[in-house]
């Protein structure tokens, strides 16, 4: 069964659509089940599908009136992951380092949807993954676990999206499929991205400023528009477009359709393609399908082209530090089948 077709009967197992996983919701069920089918989705931030039943609808209110709490993300196993020792104190400094820690150490990857397999949101679900299976994953993912970390301590933060015009015309019409944070720090606003893959800044962004901003590997600029802004990236004397936001406010529905998109719509390039991104101190590791290529801030690239699949994934174990226990077989599979290299 494809994670991305839901059941359509009543009585057969539904998909939920936050945490992308198959739940039991049949019209017998008995109130110890539902109680427990109820404060697991409650943990999950999941709406409960309701039904008939009114063992349901009691349960869900009371729950409802009664939510268990929220618990914040592990920040002692986040540090340790990231290889962060600094202070934890919401200042300018330490938004900086964090950001640096997060793009050293956690791989942009896109192994779940190429493989098929679903891409929850839940931040139980993003830290077991991200922290404790020692996976990368994409824009969501990872903005996602550094909203909550930058939450825990004591930053005001909230995420926002964007259209991608990375590699693309500036006709085009994305749809919003990137998602990026917005940081105030006293009067100032901030741009923090650890998600956009190739050409992520590794480093926060003013957001009102015309200047151009130098990062440890790029230099970017942030520009208003009539109405959204737009970033973009100089390679040697162009400027390039990477992509246009607005500040509009939104709500995690809003990232759970785009995610579900970007995870499983057929003609998504994350379920077609093999893509990884892993930041050097002084270079960037790139990878899509079997071209591997090496790009240092001068502009210099080293590229090879990967056509074997036992050697793509020793170069995703190794180089791109993705650990990939449990998904050999599926990779080599989905490798061939799709014709990757």
């Amino acid at each position: 069964m494809s994670p991305c077709k839901p059941q359509r009967s009543q009585h057969e197992p539904r998909w939920c659509s936050h945490c992308y996983q198959w739940s039991e919701s049949g019209d017998n069920v008995s109130i110890a089940i539902a109680s427990e089918t109820l404060s697991r989705q409650r943990r999950s931030h999941t709406p409960f599908p309701f039904t008939s039943t009114g063992v349901e609808a009691v349960l869900s209110l009371f729950l409802l009136m009664n939510p268990e709490p929220v618990m914040p993300v592990d920040l002692d196993a986040y540090c340790q992951r990231v290889g962060y020792t600094g202070e934890r104190t919401p200042t300018l400094a330490t938004l900086r380092a964090l950001q640096q820690c997060h793009l050293l150490h956690i791989t942009f990857e896109n192994l779940n949807p190429l493989l098929g397999k679903p891409v929850p949101l839940d931040l139980a679900s993003l830290e077991h993954k991200l922290i404790h299976q020692g996976r990368g994953g994409y824009c969501f993912e990872n903005n996602l676990l550094f909203m909550a970390v930058l939450t825990a301590l004591g930053f005001t933060v909230r995420g926002i999206t964007a259209r991608v015009y990375w590699n693309q015309p500036e006709d085009a019409q994305p749809p919003r499929s990137h998602m990026l944070l917005l940081v105030t720090i006293g009067d100032e606003e901030y741009l923090s991205d650890v998600g956009f893959g190739g050409m992520t800044p590794t480093a926060p962004l003013r957001l009102h400023s015309l200047a151009a901003q130098n990062t440890s590997l790029e230099t970017f600029r942030v520009l208003p528009q009539s109405d959204h802004f737009r970033i973009e990236v100089q390679l040697g004397s162009v400027w390039r477009l990477l992509y246009r936001f607005d500040l509009m406010t939104q709500w995690p529905i809003d990232f759970d359709m785009a995610n579900w998109y970007v995870a499983c719509h057929p003609a998504s390039k994350f379920v077609n393609n093999l893509i990884a991104v892993r930041t050097d101190v002084d270079r960037r590791h790139t990878l899509l399908n079997g071209l591997y290529t090496v790009r240092y801030p001068d502009g210099r690239s080293d590229k090879q082209n990967i056509t074997d699949p036992q050697a793509m994934a020793r170069l995703l174990a190794d180089t791109f530090q993705i650990n990939l226990q449990g998904l050999e077989q599926d990779l080599q599979a989905a490798l061939t089948d799709k014709a990757l290299l």
